[in-house]
């Protein structure tokens, strides 16, 4: 008799809970099927539309098709199907619908009964058997809880998020049987969700058959898809069966533009390509350059992080490892974030990213003032927002500019003393003439130019990485005092010499080879000042033979 009030006891707790809320639940079905009821439309003396669409019809298919044929990028219009509009389809699917609501309802109505009988008993039933099973319920709902936070916790950890403090502590109480089944049971959740969505994108027309044999996943601007996440950690050779169909995905940048929607951008098939760097400071134009040379190129570019702001973007090779082989460049900051910023330059250096690209590549430079000042909203807005202005006056902003002016100066003068093989693109220079820099880029890689595409880069330039109108509007003052310009002068002298030297050794055939042929655009940068910089070079000359003389003076006493 204990036992079985004890169980009772159970449900009514459970009934409890579920009883307030079942009511809403019925009647909010219950609109639901109403509003799924065809109804008359309007009266046509009135000149109104019937108020009852007929959707598109949905397929399902149950088995993916092989996938092959992936490659080369390639031509051949977007032109994603919805399905046919057909009025039979429409109304069978809104029956079909409104049964399946029907049996819902009918159901949620069962349970709202039976937990009104149970609550009718609940007089009958000892007050300790009630406590006890509260008690057992409320141990299953942490159970629940801790359930739910260790899949959150090694979810976040695969995905290469950041954990938190509690995360953390989480997983070092979890044994490895224990850690072993929260893994497979996220793997499994995930893989299911990834099955269903493609099943939406066959819906919508973005899985599609492909020429020669199997499938393609189709992406615009306007209809991205969503990259697995889990394959950011996982070189191509080891993806998943499932995940293989992403090696077929084929972007088309520009759908809207009828002389370039044809053109499209794909991977490359895999270990096609060695890794080359695309190398710079961080606000530099990294990004937008990858934009070009990708649509130049009609090849993903790569990335050393996981910017999934990106790769919402398009910018799929962003989702992939970065020695995947199907880049054609790939972005690298190198200690210039991070925690690697804190650390002496010795100690940062192998944190370059020089050798994981075989000292090869291209490396975009900025004018420094401005990288300084887009590096600041970048913290603040994200790729295409702006900082207050208040975060550019200061303590804070001082701190700032020497401490990201020296990293500056410290990552190029690596690059340029360090490497083997290397392409100059000075941001100043792409902006005067973007397609005239894409078609040296190409040179250097030697791939063939489609003056097509590169007309296409002209006519769509700033692509969906302009910075949008934002309540914390671009400065319209000079941010840097005197004492900070100092700073930054004196970096863009150093690299200007790294600049002289590396033209240097070209010359003699030593040192680095590749391009050095060019110094800074410095006629073209903002808030320098030439005269302004021969001053302090002055000053600092006179400060150096002052601490010298002294240092003279004080060995003869």
């Amino acid at each position: 008799m204990k036992v079985h009030s004890f169980r009772l006891a159970r449900r009514i707790v459970s009934g409890r809970r579920a009883l307030a809320g079942l009511t809403g639940a019925t009647a909010a079905l219950s609109l639901l099927i109403l509003s799924l009821t065809p109804h008359p439309g309007p009266d046509p003396r009135v000149g109104g539309q019937s108020v009852l669409s007929h959707g598109h019809q949905r397929r399902i298919q149950q088995e993916a098709a092989g996938v092959e044929d992936y490659g080369e990028p390639r031509r051949g219009g977007y032109n994603g199907s919805r399905g046919a509009d057909d009025p039979l389809l429409s109304e069978v699917k809104v029956k079909t619908v409104k049964e399946e609501v029907e049996a819902e309802v009918e159901a949620v109505v069962e349970e709202e009964e039976e937990a009104e009988v149970v609550k009718a008993k609940v007089v009958d039933i000892p007050k300790e058997a009630r406590a006890e099973g509260a008690e057992e319920e409320a141990e299953d709902d942490d159970r629940q809880i801790l359930s739910k936070a260790r899949e959150t916790a090694i979810t976040a950890l695969q995905h290469g998020f950041k954990l938190t403090e509690g995360q953390k502590r989480l997983l070092e109480r979890m044994s490895p049987t224990e850690r072993q089944e929260v893994e497979s049971k996220v793997s499994k959740i995930r893989a299911l969700q990834e099955k269903v969505y493609l099943q939406q994108l066959r819906s919508k027309g973005q899985v599609r058959p492909r020429r020669g044999g199997g499938e393609e996943v189709v992406s615009t601007p306007q209809q991205p898809i969503r990259f697995p996440a889990a394959l950011k950690k996982v070189h191509p050779r080891d993806w998943p069966l499932q995940y293989t169909i992403f090696l077929n995905l084929t972007h088309y940048p520009w759908p809207k533009s009828p002389p370039c929607a044809n053109y499209s951008i794909t991977f490359a098939r895999p270990g096609a390509l060695p890794p080359l760097a695309l190398a710079s400071f961080p606000s530099s134009g990294n990004t937008w350059v990858r934009y070009l040379v990708e649509g130049a190129t009609g090849l993903f570019t790569g990335s050393l992080y996981d910017d999934t702001s990106l790769t919402k973007k398009g910018m799929y090779g962003e989702a992939i490892v970065y020695d995947s082989g199907m880049t054609i460049l790939q972005k690298t900051h190198g200690y210039t974030t991070g925690d690697a910023m804190k650390l002496s330059h010795e100690e940062r250096l192998p944190l370059n990213h020089l050798e994981q690209f075989g000292r090869k590549g291209v490396v975009v430079i900025r004018n420094p003032f401005k990288a300084l000042i887009s590096h600041r909203h970048l913290d603040t807005g994200g790729h295409t927002g702006y900082a207050p202005k208040a975060h550019f006056l200061g303590k804070g902003w001082a701190e700032f500019v020497h401490l990201k002016a020296r990293l500056w100066r410290d990552f190029y003068v690596d690059w340029l003393t360090l490497s083997d093989d290397l392409h100059l693109t000075f941001y100043e220079r792409v902006r005067e003439d973007p397609v005239g820099e894409m078609r040296r880029i190409l040179a250097h890689l030697d791939l063939p130019r489609d003056e097509g595409r590169l007309a296409c880069v002209a006519t769509h330039g700033d692509g969906l990485f302009k910075r949008r109108p934002s309540k914390n509007l671009p400065l319209t003052f000079d941010p840097f005092t005197r004492d900070l310009k100092e700073v930054v002068y004196g970096a863009v002298d150093d690299v200007e010499a790294a600049l002289r030297e590396r033209r240097r050794g070209r010359r003699t055939g030593q040192g680095g080879g590749g391009d050095g042929g060019e110094g800074l655009p410095l006629a073209l940068y903002e808030f320098y000042d030439a005269q302004e910089a021969e001053e302090f070079r002055s000053r600092s000359r006179s400060r150096s033979k002052a601490r010298s003389k002294g240092g003279e003076d004080d060995g003869v006493s």
